[in-house]
């Protein structure tokens, strides 16, 4: 679906934030992105989504070389969303139903048919009584609702969300990764950039891991759990409570 191949980045020169990293993403995966703070995560997605443009290497969407055009970052943008982990950033309609029908609007949906699957996709969230409130008195968490309802109404290929969890409590969290699963139940792929090491365990199928914007691993979420010292040393990363269990029982 997408692929970073020797993807490199630097905010300033001679300062990489990211150094030759390569991986591809595809159908239907439940991915999460690990690393310590300054590790390249979100700079990692935003390269993904085309905010940034690489500075060596390639990003490829369905094996072709992405076009940086305002046409070609259209087309990308079509089929990848991102939610920011704040995501009161990306939200900008006066009221909930209005933001998640922004999406649809845009692409032509005429307005009643555009409020509809609005509506439809935050019933599905579990926001439907929300979509009359303003924006402004919503709280983080129904935000980050809100912001995934919207980029859901695009029906994306990927959907790349950093630090999704942060601020939700446990029925939220839950309610959250019930969605996602869903997403890659029905083919999409689903990318998570986290500290959060327990969705390995209960969510991830698979583990990309960052240290000091390198990838150092890349694999199924088992493999990492059940050696978890070995592909995490150096990674700023705290054991999910499976792999410390592993690694006594040894």
């Amino acid at each position: 679906m997408i692929s970073a191949i020797d993807l490199s980045y630097s905010y300033a020169p001679g300062m990489p934030t990211l150094s030759r990293v390569a991986f591809t993403l595809r159908a239907g995966e439940r991915v999460v992105l690990l690393g310590a703070n300054g590790a390249g995560k979100s700079t990692l997605l935003s390269l993904c989504n085309g905010l940034l443009r690489p500075c060596g290497g390639e990003l490829r969407l369905f094996g072709e070389p992405v076009d940086y055009s305002k046409a070609g970052l259209r087309r990308l943008r079509s089929h990848v969303s991102t939610v920011l982990q704040d995501a009161g950033d990306q939200l900008f309609g006066a009221t909930v139903w209005q933001d998640v029908a922004m999406g649809p609007v845009e692409s032509g949906l005429p307005e009643a048919e555009a409020r509809q699957l609005a509506m439809e996709t935050l019933d599905t969230l579990g926001g439907g009584h929300l979509a009359s409130r303003p924006i402004h008195a919503l709280s983080a968490g129904e935000k980050k609702r809100v912001a995934l309802a919207g980029v859901l109404t695009v029906r994306p290929s990927l959907l790349l969300l950093d630090e999704p969890t942060a601020g939700l409590d446990a029925p939220g969290e839950d309610a959250l990764l019930e969605t996602l699963s869903a997403c890659t139940d029905r083919g999409m792929a689903v990318c998570i950039a986290t500290h959060d090491t327990w969705l390995l365990h209960h969510w991830a199928t698979r583990a990309v891991v960052l240290r000091e914007g390198r990838l150092a691993f890349d694999g199924e979420s088992a493999e990492i759990l059940r050696h978890w010292d070995r592909h995490t040393a150096g990674c700023g990363l705290r054991a999910p409570a499976v792999a410390e269990g592993a690694i006594l029982c040894r």
